[in-house]
C-alpha cells in the first residue's frame, strides 16, 4: 500500500466531502490510499449520532481522507483507524495552541480542549462479506472560527480562540501536516499496534480516576472511565453495583 499523499482535490463548495469522495471512488476505482478531498464550504456536513456538522465557509478544515488496509495486517482492526486518526489530529492541534492547556480524545473520537470540542471525526467502513475493505475519513477541525451558534456547537472551541498570538493559521499546511502525521502513525502500526492503541487510551477525555456522569438506556449514570477495547467498546466502572461494563458506539454518552 502505497504510504504516501497524492495530491488533494480542492472543492470550492460541496454538500459533503465524504459524499463527494465516495461517488469520486466508484468512478475511480484505483484511486490511491490517502486520497484527501478539503473544501472551503461544506453545505451539509455530518458528524456522529446523525448531528451535523456546521462550519463557518473559509475558516475551518473540512476534508475527507481515503483509507484502505493492506489484508497482510492481521492485528488490524477498524477501530485502529480512530486510534491513528485522533492521535494524529491532537498532535497536531498541540502544536498550535499553548502547551498548558489539555488535548484530550473524547471517546470514539472527538478532540477537545479541556472541555470543549475543537474537533470531531466521521468513519465510514466499507465491508466485503465479513472482512473489511476500506475507510472514507471525515475529520472536521474548527481553525480560525471565533464565534459559534450554541444550538449547533454549544461547546465549540477553535484553534484561533485557544491560541494566545492571535494569528491565523493557514488552513492548507494544517491539512497536509494532519494527513502526513495520520500516514506516519499508521506506518509505526506496522510493527506495532499496541503503543498506539496504548497511548490513545492514555489520552481519553475524562479518564482521570474520577466518576462522570454518562446517559445510557438505564438513565444517567456515575461511571468511570477505564478505557477502550481494540473492538473500540468503551469500558467503564459501575462503583454503585461494583461491576465493569462494556458499551458500543451509541449506548452510551458523556454529560457535558
Amino acid at each position: 500500500m502505497k504510504e504516501t499523499m497524492p495530491t488533494p482535490i480542492y472543492l470550492k463548495t460541496t454538500t459533503s466531502t465524504n459524499n463527494y469522495l465516495r461517488a469520486y471512488l466508484e468512478e475511480h476505482p484505483d484511486t490511491e490510499c490517502w486520497q484527501v478531498v478539503y473544501t472551503d464550504n461544506q453545505t451539509e456536513g455530518r458528524g456522529q449520532r446523525g448531528n451535523i456538522w456546521v462550519s463557518e465557509p473559509g475558516k475551518n478544515l473540512t476534508m475527507s481522507l481515503f483509507f484502505r488496509s493492506s489484508k497482510r495486517r492481521e492485528e488490524f482492526h477498524p477501530f485502529d483507524i480512530s486510534v491513528f486518526t485522533s492521535l494524529a489530529i491532537r498532535t497536531v492541534i498541540k502544536e498550535y495552541i499553548p502547551r498548558g492547556k489539555k488535548v484530550s480524545i473524547k471517546w470514539p473520537n472527538d478532540i477537545f480542549v479541556e472541555d470543549r470540542k475543537i474537533a470531531g471525526v466521521l468513519i465510514e467502513n466499507e465491508w466485503e462479506g465479513s472482512e473489511f475493505k476500506q475507510a472514507i475519513v471525515g475529520i472536521g477541525i474548527n481553525i480560525n472560527q471565533l464565534l459559534f451558534d450554541p444550538k449547533d456547537a454549544p461547546n465549540a472551541t477553535s484553534i484561533l480562540i485557544e491560541r494566545e498570538d492571535g494569528k491565523e493559521v493557514d488552513i492548507y499546511s494544517f491539512m497536509i501536516r494532519c494527513t502526513e502525521e495520520i500516514i506516519k502513525i499508521w506506518r509505526q502500526m506496522k510493527v506495532d499496534f499496541v503503543s498506539p492503541r496504548d497511548e490513545y487510551n492514555n489520552l481519553l477525555y475524562r479518564k482521570d480516576g474520577r466518576l462522570h456522569e454518562f446517559e445510557t438506556a438505564e438513565g444517567t449514570l456515575n461511571l468511570l472511565v477505564e478505557g477502550v477495547d481494540v473492538d473500540g467498546m468503551l469500558r467503564l466502572y459501575d462503583p454503585a453495583t461494583d461491576v465493569r461494563r462494556k458499551f458500543a458506539f451509541k449506548e452510551v454518552s458523556y454529560i457535558l
